[in-house]
């Protein structure tokens, strides 16, 4: 919760603010409309701000500009080619020789480029009698002249693309030589064509021209004057000529000027949560691509240098950087050897002190088929405005935001905010938001045409280094009581017939900046309760937080109006503290450990108690803090709990517990490695936007399916296809049984950075169990000798038991993983090592990686339970020999004693032709070696053991619309145990069309036909559909054994960098993150229209020594618009073992209506069932598990001025739970329960002090111990209110209420009534005087009593 008050448009809330200082009094214009009567109205957000020298945010002054101003001159000139310069014929001939062509050229080439070009030609002879032949064409020496003139005249016109009008000729005969014809020579000089050219050339002439500035009018640049002591102003105008104005008065001019331009302009003090956003997009440039870039950022003025960093290829090193202009542009030309490749890229900005903040890695696809056209660049980089991909943030920030918020800004318009442009979308509505520092600001906008001209607003702030915000009310009442009837069974000791009884009540909240170094957030709600015990117990849980949580999950977070609930101080007890400085902190409430620095020293909590948190303000050269250290202590009460549920292609997964601790959870999904296990990938989920979690029925469900396998990327071919399993992991809080806990739970990280190489680090952790205490310590170290090379280094020693919970069906049933059956303590350790060529001193393209692990039986922390002596280790190498040369080699080996020995290594080599074939080769070795004693006689399940060594060889082909390839696979040794893998195959991807491309495998071998057939659909400019379906007979890893099919379907969204794609699902990493744009209902990409998906998956796991075949089918479908979204689901998934066949259905449907700008209406549908073929008198029983929620409700909240507002829902909830899972007293098989709840709440507004308000309410609720069997027990609960308040503002109050709530099952019912007036004591105390009565009536025993009495009551409040 946070101090927001509203800048402009200021008429929408003080219309008749009234300001009255020493030297100036403003009146609005409806004050003067209504003069006869003064009305004290809040105090308006101006005032005046004795301060010279403001910061100055916004455009330059314009200049005029001095631009060249050309002017073009033509001349007219001639050319003569006459004499010997002319072009030379042979004796009595007019065709054009080899020489002839190259005299007339080079006359041509002299006139190139010339205008209005007119030639002429004079034709000469020699005085040679012409010949018996020539005299027939030519018949005289004067025929001959022009003939050649003729011929000469053409060739020009030709060359020089003249018209026939151009060029003019004559012949002279031999009446002009210039040499004597008694000689050769001489006649050869003479025979020739003369050439006389007029022409215009034009000559540019270079001048300046002065343009005038555009002209922009400051519509609130009064000059300040003070004439008079006291000062009338209109609207921020001077009422009279002798009335002078203050910069109070400026403020309202730029108040009521931004109102009339529809722009609202706000200034939080208390929120400066900095966003950091690259976007990419690509254009065609050459033979190669352009990458186009475009960053966001709300704090633009605390960082003085942006640039783009791109990384190598597979590496940490940086290929390039991009400096990135004042508008947070920049382009980037992909050298044309990196064509096709995938880069990444990540954000930074740098202030004076060469501190840096950078975004998260995002990635840019180089394939010239995801170049875009230049004319839909600008929507391309739009699309990440106000989002935020921040992952290190290091520059100091204080200060508070200022938000923009306008709409129907003016075509070819430009708006201006603080000196920079705004994004303006379609609908031409804009929201720009920059945090600011402290002190005193004039702020600019701007609202400018095409040419630079229009109008400017500034607004004088003053933005203080300290600000709070805070609400608090004090409750005090006394009073007595009386009774009729045996009603001291049933009340406390303090009511009792004739007792004095006090009770009172502290709640407040708090929140506030001091000197722009600490952040404040407190709370305290004592709840009412007797006098005496109102400040007893503030450490401690509160015990009726359940209670409270069941009542809250009654209410939306939205109450009709588009409004949100944000709660900043988490509690499960009566106090909530922090004090923030910088990034670290101290608090007591609610707060999560995350502690996740190592592999064996976890430590993930949910816990309510103390938490310190220390991060120093010095950074290493990588931005981290030099020292990093977190404390916490908590009476836990509570258990943690671990799962690991195998992902089942779908979205609903039960948790083994009912009613956990809210809030507490921690869901994440993992992606392993199949052969070792280790987790390759892990992402944490965010609450709300990738799943819901009901944590009193204790369910988890995603927004989208997760599918079980995510393909790897090994050449060898453990069949046709290979993929490493996903798990979902879901970490939670939980209390055991009835009885309460008092374990005292406490532990401790801390880290520091020696240098910018050696980080040393130490983690504890204590809880206390009825039983054996956990303890945990590790030790780590890590050198790190550039951003590419590191080795790390921990030993860590548990005590205690650990427990983890692995499902393969969604929660139905777990398996339960124990460290060991008594308190043990058991040790691990873990190395692992990475780095690059170049960091071991070679002058190559390269990477390696190394882990070892060793896991004493019992270890246990989070993620690591090893009830037996585990050790695994492996290293990948990746070597580019040249640019036509690559290798790989992976070797991964684990060693669970006991249980199983698993080895695989390959090696692996490309060879690159040349630009469009590749070929590759590779061998692999797997050996499978089973440690568990099995009877002879007996089937073992360990018959797929042994050594196996597999070899292959691919030819690919790529181009640009399609790459083919083909494979021939072999296994050239194995044990007799073992199938062998031979196999060919071929494949291709196709370009269709520019939206559409199609991939395609098939492949034969001893073990069977395999393939995959899949298609692309790029729907939209940045999202895509795929559907791609797998056939695989050998699908063989440490999960399974059998033959796989799998469908594969998804979409992604290529240009979202706040989401990574892995599992073939997308989620959001980052919850602190979220968009500006979205939070004011602007968007610059639509999603309306329909989406849809479809997805199967059909496959077979190995759960114990029985496998498990999973079908699985899901289908999306929604549709939205402007106002009104509907999404849909329906999921379905059978699993077939040997004991049982389990069907499965879910549907999900949710419908979100904006009728008008006053009604609102929602229904949500989920419904789930669960059965089995087993019989529930089976020993294992059914297990099924079945629920059915749905909620109706609709809102009336006028915007205008309606006396009337309601809200109304109706909800129906049906649920059976799983067998397996335990309520929340440890219980399981859980009753089965339904109910319909109903609600009508009305309020309306009789005369502007009569308020009279309505709720009506009726609970239907059913119970039975039986599962699906058993008679259902009712229990109908109905509650009826009536409100009447009268309110004079400032002076009375008085209410009268009447309750009534019956129960038929109990029959009895209670009603009651209240009477009270309340005097106003100044502003923030109110003293009352009233009377209640309640009457109690039971049918079942004939228990009736009334109760009646008096009461004081004083409410102070702030």
């Amino acid at each position: 919760m946070t101090s927001r008050f509203m800048l402009s448009p200021v008429a929408a809330f003080c219309s008749l603010a009234l300001t009255v200082s020493a030297t100036s009094t403003a009146l609005t214009q409806s004050e003067l409309t209504s003069a006869q009567r003064v009305v004290k109205m809040p105090v308006n957000t101006e005032q005046v701000l004795v301060q010279k020298h403001f910061v100055f945010s916004g455009l330059s002054e314009p200049k005029a500009k001095i631009v060249k101003l050309d002017r073009t001159i033509k001349e007219n000139k001639s050319a003569e080619f006459v004499k010997d310069s002319a072009i030379r014929f042979v004796s009595g001939k007019h065709y054009l020789t080899g020489t002839t062509k190259l005299e007339m050229d080079r006359i041509i080439g002299a006139l190139q480029g010339k205008q209005d070009i007119k030639l002429h030609f004079i034709g000469h002879a020699d005085s040679q009698r012409l010949s018996a032949n020539a005299k027939k064409i030519y018949k005289t020496n004067q025929g001959l002249s022009e003939h050649r003139a003729n011929i000469v005249a053409a060739y020009f016109r030709e060359q020089l693309g003249l018209t026939d009008s151009a060029t003019t000729t004559e012949g002279r005969s031999n009446r002009e030589p210039i040499a004597s014809n008694s000689t050769l020579d001489g006649m050869a000089r003479n025979r020739r064509v003369e050439v006389i050219a007029i022409y215009t050339e034009t000559r540019i002439v270079e001048g300046t021209q002065t343009i005038d500035p555009p002209v922009r009018t400051n519509l609130c640049g009064n000059q300040i004057e003070h004439k008079r002591p006291l000062n009338i102003t209109l609207d921020g105008e001077a009422f009279d000529l002798k009335d002078g104005t203050n910069n109070a008065d400026n403020q309202r001019c730029a108040d009521m000027n931004l109102a009339g331009f529809d722009l609202q302009l706000k200034y939080d003090p208390l929120n400066a949560l900095p966003k950091l956003h690259i976007q990419h997009a690509l254009t065609k440039s050459g033979n190669t691509l352009m990458l186009n870039l475009k960053g966001y950022s709300n704090y633009h003025s605390f960082f003085d240098y942006a640039e783009v960093q791109i990384l190598a290829p597979n590496s940490q090193r940086v290929l390039a950087k991009v400096a990135l202009d004042e508008s947070l542009s920049g382009r980037w030309r992909l050298p044309s050897n990196l064509l096709g490749m995938s880069l990444q890229y990540r954000f930074r900005v740098y202030n004076k002190q060469g501190r840096f903040d950078e975004t998260s890695l995002a990635q840019a696809d180089f394939r010239p088929r995801f170049a875009i056209e230049q004319a839909k660049l600008d929507g391309y980089l739009m699309s990440g405005y106000g989002q935020s991909m921040l992952a290190k943030q290091n520059i100091k920030l204080q200060g508070g935001t200022l938000t923009l918020y306008g709409r129907q800004v003016p075509l070819h318009h430009r708006v201006y905010f603080l000196g920079r442009v705004v994004a303006v979308n379609r609908e031409r509505k804009f929201v720009h938001q920059q945090i600011v520092a402290s002190g005193f600001h004039r702020a600019e906008v701007a609202l400018l045409n095409e040419q630079g001209q229009g109008h400017l607003i500034h607004r004088d702030l003053a933005l203080p280094t300290s600000d709070w915000f805070y609400v608090a009310m004090a409750d005090l009442t006394i009073g007595q009581n009386s009774h009729n009837g045996p009603v001291s069974l049933l009340s406390s000791d303090h009511n009792r017939d004739g007792n004095l009884f006090a009770e009172g009540r502290l709640s407040g909240y708090i929140t506030g900046k001091w000197q722009d170094e600490y952040q404040v957030t407190a709370r305290i709600d004592t709840r009412e309760q007797p006098l005496n015990k109102l400040l007893s117990g503030l450490h401690e849980k509160d015990p009726k937080s359940l209670f409270r949580r069941l009542e809250e999950e009654q209410y939306p977070t939205e109450y009709g109006d588009d409004s949100t609930v944000i709660d900043d101080a988490p509690s499960n007890g009566k106090v909530y503290l922090k004090v923030e400085k910088s990034k670290s902190h101290i608090l007591w409430g609610n707060f999560h450990t995350r502690i996740s620095d190592t592999e064996l020293a976890r430590v993930e909590r949910g816990l309510y108690g103390l938490q310190a948190r220390y991060d120093s303000e010095s950074v290493n050269l990588d931005g981290e803090s030099n020292t990093q250290v977190q404390v916490f202590a908590a009476q836990a009460e509570t258990l943690a709990a671990y799962e690991s549920h195998r992902a089942t292609g779908g979205s609903l997964y039960y948790l083994q517990h009912q009613d956990i601790v809210q809030g507490s959870e921690q869901v994440a999904i993992e992606v392993r490695d199949k052969v070792t296990g280790l987790v390759l990938v892990r992402r944490n989920l965010a609450p709300g936007q990738d799943y819901d979690i009901d944590a009193l029925q204790g369910r988890v469900l995603l927004t989208r399916p997760l599918s079980s396998f995510e393909q790897d990327d090994l050449l060898v071919r453990t069949a046709s296809l290979d993929s490493n399993p996903v798990f979902l992991i879901a970490q939670y809080e939980y209390t055991p049984g009835i009885d309460g806990l008092d374990n005292l739970t406490y532990g401790a990280r801390f880290s520091h950075w020696l240098n910018d190489k050696f980080q040393l680090g130490t983690t504890i952790s204590h809880q206390e169990q009825a039983a054996f205490d956990d303890k945990l310590l590790a030790l780590d170290a890590t050198y790190r000798a550039s951003d590419s090379a590191y080795v790390k280094l921990e030993v860590s020693q548990s005590e205690g038991v650990g427990n983890a919970l692995n499902s393969f069906n969604g929660g139905i049933n777990f398996a339960e993983q124990q460290s060991s059956d008594v308190g043990k303590r058991a040790q691990a350790k873990h190395i692992e090592s990475a780095f690059e060529l170049s960091d071991l001193g070679l002058n190559e393209q390269g990477k390696g990686q190394f882990y070892w692990q060793q896991l004493e039986a019992g270890f246990n922390s989070t993620g690591k339970i090893s009830p037996v002596d585990t050790r695994s280790f492996g290293s990948f190498w990746e070597w580019q020999v040249n640019d036509s040369h690559a290798l790989h080699i992976k070797i991964d080996v684990q060693d669970a004693q006991s249980q199983q020995r698993r080895e695989a290594a390959e090696l692996g080599y490309v060879y690159k032709l040349n630009n469009n074939w590749l070929v590759s080769s590779g061998i692999r070795q797997e050996k499978k070696e089973s440690q568990r004693q099995v009877e002879s006689n007996a089937q073992s399940e360990f018959s797929d053991q042994g050594l196996r060594t597999d070899a292959v060889v691919q030819l690919e082909y790529k181009a640009e619309y399609w790459q083919p390839y083909v494979y021939a696979q072999g296994t050239l040794t194995r044990a007799h145990t073992r199938d062998a893998n031979n196999r060919m195959g071929v494949g291709a991807e196709i370009q269709v069309s520019e939206n559409i491309a199609i991939n395609a495998e098939l492949s034969d071998g001893n073990l069977g036909e395999a393939g995959k057939l899949g298609a692309n659909w790029q729907y939209h400019q940045d999202s895509n559909v795929y559907v791609e379906y797998r056939v695989d007979p050998d699908g063989g890893d440490v999960f399974s054994n059998g033959k796989q099919k799998n469908w594969v379907t998804g979409t992604r969204h290529r240009f979202n960098s706040a989401t990574s794609v892995y599992a073939e699902q997308i989620w959001l990493q980052d919850s602190a993150q979220t968009g500006l744009t979205h939070a004011y209902g602007i968007e610059h990409h639509f999603a309306a229209g329909w989406q849809a998906g479809l997805g199967f998956e059909v496959g077979e796991l190995e759960q114990g020594e029985d496998t498990i075949s999973r079908d699985v089918t899901t289908f999306s479908l929604g549709y939205q618009t402007d106002t009104w979204q509907w999404r849909g689901a329906l999921e379905y998934r059978e699993d077939e073992n040997s004991q049982e066949t389990r069907t499965s259905w879910l549907t999900r449907q949710n419908v979100q209506a904006k009728i008008n700008t006053d009604w609102r209406a929602q229904l949500r549908f989920d419904w789930a069932k669960s059965d089995s073929s087993k019989a529930d008198s089976q020993p294992t029983g059914a297990l099924n598990s079945d629920y059915t929620e749905a909620q109706f409700g609709i809102a009336y909240r006028p915007v205008g001025t309606s006396p009337w507002s309601g809200l109304a829902s109706f909800t129906f909830l049906e649920d059976l739970a799983p067998a397996s899972q335990l309520s929340g007293i440890g219980l399981d098989n859980t009753p089965q329960q339904r109910s319909k709840v109903w609600m009508l709440d009305v309020d309306y507004q009789l005369t502007e002090r009569w308020r009279l308000g309505t709720k009506l309410a009726q609970r239907v609720g059913e119970v039975r111990l039986g599962r699906d069997a058993g008679e259902w027990v009712d229990s109908t609960a109905t509650l009826g209110v009536f409100r009447a308040d009268y309110h004079m503002m400032h002076h009375w109050d008085a209410t009268i209420e009447w309750r009534n709530l019956a129960v038929d099952l109990a029959q009895d019912s209670r009603s009651g009534a209240l009477l009270a007036v309340h005097r106003h004591v100044g502003e923030h105390m109110k003293l009352g005087i009233g009377y209640n009565f309640t009457n109690f009536s039971d049918d079942l025993t004939d228990l009736d009593y009334d109760s009646k009495g008096w009461f004081l009551n004083l409410v102070g409040k702030f």
